[in-house]
């Protein structure tokens, strides 16, 4: 009685997901955008990605971005930049 959205009378072709309308259709596409959008982790992979297309396609200069995703990984990197930065 209770056999949910997967059951075989809403799916009709097993291939294609049959929402009904569009309003369902739709509200599903923005419930999954709304669901990747507050994963950080996929924001941070998006936007290294994104530097690394300009970096390909644009100027190399934006490779420099990577490089400072590294430093907080490593302590002596933080303590070069801190002395580095410290003088200033």
């Amino acid at each position: 009685m209770n056999k949910g959205p997967d059951a075989d009378e809403f799916n009709f072709d097993k291939n294609k997901r049959d929402f009904g309308n569009r309003y369902t259709w739709l509200e599903y596409k923005m419930f999954n955008v709304y669901f990747f959008m507050h994963d950080t982790l996929f924001i941070y992979y998006v936007i290294y990605f994104g530097i690394s297309f300009l970096g390909f396609y644009s100027n190399e200069l934006f490779y420099s971005f990577h490089l400072l995703d590294v430093i907080p990984r490593f302590e002596t990197l933080q303590k070069v930049c801190q002395s580095v930065t410290a003088n200033i």
